[in-house]
């Protein structure tokens, strides 16, 4: 399992890591895991996010 921290999913997804905060206030975007204060993303979900909100 790797996790990325906010700024790592943010390059990742190619938005901001504001983007990244807007979504999880209004409990949007890639699934994440919150330890210890401290937002991390595990680097399947962000795939499997990026993969079933594809546009075709």
């Amino acid at each position: 399992m790797g996790l990325y921290s906010s700024k790592q999913a943010a390059s990742f997804l190619g938005c901001s890591v504001r983007t990244l905060q807007r979504w999880r206030q209004h409990q949007e975007g890639p699934p994440y895991i919150r330890q210890v204060g401290r937002v991390f993303y595990d680097k399947t979900d962000l795939e499997r996010w990026v993969y079933q909100n594809r546009r075709l």
